[in-house]
């Protein structure tokens, strides 16, 4: 466990290093200079992962409250402050407020930053920073499904793609099905938590069967499924009764 601790904790240093890099062109967003962002750490994060990392590089070079204070003040259209990266200052300020253990409602936040600054905000002063609060939320998501997501890797999870289920089908082994994470679109996601068997149609499309199941299964395939969501293992059918429960036999 502290190996995987260790691996995750050099990751993100490394986003660290990457979100800030010396030299480069950038832009003026919002009164303040923000280097452009590169696809990095191809080596590192599998492709499946490219859009969270993505997602964490989105936060622009404001570290202190007296920037934070400037940028705030600027007049913004609501679409301009929607896709203006969040800042980095907000960023941490928002982790600080997950440390309460309170469920981070976004006003709740907003008035925890606005006392840690100390400061009396207008409202649009106020509008912008909420704004901010809402955009750095999904850095924070992003970041806790990237540990969560690596934990697995290193547990010998695997994402899940047709390969392994068609190798599965061939040699005659069952597959264990974990999410990461609820799917935010789909009903009664928890049951696609599990035992599987995999099946391959005539047609070569492939899916997966709860292990009693005759006719249903999942379709896997590229519309359907978030696929840095859904990891899988392959068993043999010898060992099902290990990751057998009452969801799986439904």
């Amino acid at each position: 466990m502290k190996d995987i601790t260790l691996q995750i904790e050099n990751l993100m240093k490394a986003f660290e290093e990457q979100k800030h890099p010396r030299g480069g062109k950038g832009t003026h967003e919002g009164g303040k200079f923000v280097k452009k962002n590169s696809i990095v750490h191809k080596n590192i994060l599998p492709a499946e992962f490219q859009p969270l990392q993505e997602i964490i590089n989105k936060q622009s070079d404001i570290n202190t409250k007296e920037e934070l204070i400037q940028n705030l003040k600027i007049e913004k259209t609501r679409k301009f402050a929607l896709y203006e990266p969040p800042s980095r200052y907000v960023v941490n300020l928002s982790k600080e407020y997950d440390k309460t253990g309170k469920y981070p409602y976004l006003a709740d936040v907003v008035n925890f930053i606005q006392n840690k600054m100390e400061i009396n905000l207008s409202q649009n002063e106020r509008d912008n920073l909420h704004t901010q609060v809402f955009n750095a939320r999904g850095i924070i998501r992003a970041e806790d499904e990237l540990k969560d997501g690596m934990k697995l890797i290193n547990e010998g999870w695997s994402f899940v793609n047709v390969n392994i289920i068609k190798d599965a089908y061939k040699n005659k082994k069952d597959v264990v099905v974990k999410l990461r994470r609820p799917l935010p679109y789909a009903n009664n996601t928890s049951q696609m938590d599990g035992l599987f068997k995999p099946f391959v149609d005539s047609e070569g499309e492939v899916y997966l069967m709860k292990p009693k199941s005759k006719t249903r299964g999942i379709k896997i395939g590229n519309y359907n499924l978030e696929y840095s969501n859904m990891f899988v293992k392959t068993v043999d059918k010898k060992d099902r009764n290990i990751f057998k429960d009452n969801k799986s036999d439904q």
